[in-house]
């Protein structure tokens, strides 16, 4: 006979925006993990000040707990679970982000940051830009794929790009 293992507490996460706007509602058992997956595939990432975690005893609560937040509170960025279309948009227009990060990029690059042979992680450049890795990162490689060598969420220069 076997015995199941423990159930494995998870965490249901609200992220909120400065202005206290429920952004985002998720689960998750480690948050550290799923937290690095959003900064580098949501481009909206950079509007998270604040993060409220409620620790549940196993993921079935978690889930429960997830969906009832969703449809009861509306969280801005959620798109699966959400009951009707006037609740979360699930889209965030990132034109004014790609601006800013071009402007910046150009800012740089003039002050000779971009130079031959230094690595540039994505994830602490778009911190200090305030926009999303995801978005950076696209800014970056736009017409300069060749100048770099890529590892994950870091480039290495080889040539020095055109921004």
């Amino acid at each position: 006979m076997t015995v199941d293992p423990a159930p494995e507490r998870t965490a249901l996460y609200r992220l909120y925006d400065a202005n206290e706007r429920l952004l985002y509602v998720g689960i998750s058992n480690d948050l550290q993990t799923r937290w690095h997956h959003h900064t580098i595939s949501k481009p909206w990432w950079h509007l998270v000040t604040r993060r409220d975690v409620q620790w549940h005893p196993d993921r079935a609560a978690a889930d429960a707990a997830e969906t009832t937040a969703i449809v009861t509170e509306g969280p801005f960025f959620n798109i699966d679970k959400v009951p009707r279309q006037s609740l979360g948009t699930g889209h965030y227009d990132d034109t004014a982000d790609r601006k800013k990060a071009r402007r910046l990029l150009r800012r740089d690059a003039k002050r000779h940051y971009f130079h031959v042979g230094r690595t540039v992680h994505i994830t602490v450049l778009a911190e200090r830009y305030e926009v999303s890795a995801r978005t950076l990162y696209s800014e970056i490689m736009r017409g300069n794929e060749h100048c770099f060598s890529r590892s994950r969420m870091r480039i290495t220069i080889l040539y020095a790009p055109k921004f």
